[in-house]
């Protein structure tokens, strides 16, 4: 069985997973790791169709949880010390739908019943937003953090990957979201060279992505898999091809996250510390950033916060 998924932007996750899920806590919060952030899967499957990929037939059907359950294990971790639960599934919006629910409700339910931690949503598709999602986005223990896969910004190139949405609903959801909390940071994946795609399509998706101000972006180049549909669809571009523009979207990425971080130099931010290392602490903010601060009476897996002063290449420095 599958405990947990991260979306490829997310996959320095899995670490803080493992050390929250299976390293116990060292006196309590003053060794290396502590409990910071929980991670509770809530959703198995997926009913997608994407031409790329091979998911929904090894994951199944999606299925949710029975939401009481989730929801005592949710307070069981915050009562074990954890300031943070992140709520992973396959296919995360869809959690509830094959019972005739929603997954905003539930979401609701979660904020209250983890009172006073966080809540971190993994990774949740376009077209699974509702109105009352997006109003969610603004409740103040809500992190300022939402993983919003693109894949393109091309209409083509989204309608032959199968996805659900397109180029203007996507960019009308960001608008949505930032209306409601103008500081969010969106992170997204997105994947190049896929068959048919253009020069202009790539910069399609170029454009999405600086209008959408992403401040993270996994960027892969596509290769074909066995069992999928896209191979029918033709060759995918040319390996030179698909290696400049993943290199040019890379940097671009780079850009747009030192861009946003740098908007958060003296401003307040709130973060759990989550890891000590010899010479500092790093700390996770709600929006998603490492926060590096010299070691003094930091206790891990609880929340702080902080002034940052400077840039580092990783993050942001507290003096």
């Amino acid at each position: 069985d599958v405990d947990a998924a991260f979306p490829n932007a997310r996959k320095g996750d899995i670490f803080d997973y493992l050390v929250a899920t299976f390293h116990p806590t060292q006196d309590a919060g003053r060794g290396a790791f502590a409990r910071s952030r929980f991670f509770l899967k809530v959703q198995d499957g997926c009913n997608h169709r994407c031409t790329y990929c091979i998911v929904w037939r090894t994951r199944g059907e999606s299925r949710s949880g029975e939401e009481e359950t989730l929801l005592e294990r949710a307070r069981q971790a915050v009562a074990e010390g954890y300031g943070e639960i992140v709520l992973t599934g396959v296919d995360l919006g869809s959690f509830g739908r094959e019972r005739g629910g929603a997954f905003a409700p539930f979401v609701s339910r979660m904020l209250e019943a983890i009172a006073p931690a966080r809540l971190r949503l993994s990774s949740v598709n376009a077209n699974d937003f509702t109105p009352e999602l997006v109003e969610l986005a603004a409740e103040p223990r809500f992190c300022r953090h939402l993983h919003i896969p693109l894949q393109s910004g091309s209409d083509n190139v989204l309608k032959r990957m199968g996805r659900l949405y397109r180029r203007r609903g996507y960019a009308d959801l960001v608008h949505a979201l930032r209306a409601r909390v103008p500081d969010m940071a969106l992170t997204t994946d997105v994947i190049v060279g896929f068959p048919g795609e253009t020069d202009a399509d790539f910069a399609e998706t170029q454009a999405v992505a600086a209008e959408s101000a992403f401040s993270g972006m996994h960027v892969f180049r596509y290769s074909p898999r066995a069992g999928t549909a896209a191979p029918r669809l033709g060759p995918p571009a040319a390996d030179p091809v698909s290696q400049a523009r993943s290199y040019r979207l890379k940097e671009q990425a780079e850009t747009q996250r030192r861009s946003y971080e740098a908007g958060f130099i003296n401003r307040s931010l709130e973060v759990l510390w989550d890891r000590r290392f010899p010479n500092r602490v790093r700390g996770l903010s709600d929006n998603y950033i490492s926060v590096y601060a010299p070691p003094r009476e930091q206790r891990l897996g609880t929340l702080a916060t902080v002034l940052p002063l400077a840039a580092t290449d990783d993050g942001l420095l507290v003096s």
